[in-house]
């Protein structure tokens, strides 16, 4: 569940999303799976400025297991998901 927006940025990485609309599809995928939302805002703006993070997430998402997803991140990565205690 705390994971679920790497996978919302692999669905939109074709799409011109704004960071709010970003922010919001991350809330209501979160709320739905018993997760805190409250790090959403954090996360997205941290991917939107770094083109790497961004492009690093949307590779995440192509892995089906949460915890994989995780695993497989690198430390910058990590240390975002954990900094916005989406963790």
């Amino acid at each position: 569940m705390k994971y679920i927006l790497i996978s919302l940025v692999a669905l939109f990485s074709t799409m011109a999303v704004a960071q709010d609309d970003l922010v919001a599809m991350c809330e209501a995928t979160l709320e739905a799976e018993g997760g805190k939302a409250e790090g959403c805002s954090c996360l997205v703006e941290k991917i939107s400025d770094d083109p790497a993070l961004f492009e690093e997430f949307i590779s995440l998402g192509a892995l089906s297991d949460m915890n994989e997803r995780y695993e497989a991140a690198s430390s910058d990565a990590k240390a975002v998901i954990d900094e916005c205690k989406l963790r």
